[in-house]
């Protein structure tokens, strides 16, 4: 399955979403702009949204260990080591970072 699919979209952004709720401590259940407020916290001068997202997924704030960013692309049909991709260790976690600096980008556009 292509990451840019529908589907493939609607899970990456449920699974950003999903940290930003009243579960995980914010204020509110508005996890757009729960996400969109971390996202301007982290930026400054020469550290604009880009760095920043990614700060924030490598930071540890959703998966930080292989082998759960390798299921989780696993789940979505990106990353299937016992078919046609055998991506190594270190490209599903770059494979996982961009996927989600991009959905991340795109959710807090919406919002401006």
């Amino acid at each position: 399955m292509m990451s840019t699919s529908t589907p493939v979209v609607t899970k990456l952004r449920e699974h950003i979403l999903d940290q930003f709720d009243i579960d995980h401590g914010w204020d509110t259940d508005d996890s757009v702009a729960n996400l969109t407020q971390q996202l301007r916290s982290m930026t400054y001068p020469g550290h604009n949204n880009i760095p920043a997202a990614r700060d924030l997924v490598e930071g540890g704030t959703f998966l930080a260990y292989y082998a759960d960013v390798i299921e989780f692309l696993n789940k979505l049909g990106l990353n299937d080591r016992k078919n046609t991709k055998n991506y190594t260790d270190r490209q599903s976690w770059d494979l996982y970072v961009n996927l989600l600096v991009r959905e991340i980008l795109n959710l807090t556009e919406d919002e401006k």
